[in-house]
């Protein structure tokens, strides 16, 4: 840090996240409406079904 002319400092990097927020139930009855035909299309092509 000596070069940026900055004091010494400790970094501390976490790789913990926190919880997302929930969704609506509104909400989420419809993002899984709108990607219900476009997730199986994927399963179909990947011959494996993820159950999102």
């Amino acid at each position: 840090m000596e070069f940026f002319e900055l004091p010494p400092s400790r970094v501390s990097f976490s790789h913990q996240r926190a919880a997302p927020a929930p969704l609506e139930s509104g909400l989420r009855a419809r993002l899984s409406a709108f990607y219900r035909p476009h997730n199986q299309r994927l399963y179909a092509l990947l011959e494996q079904d993820f159950g999102w």
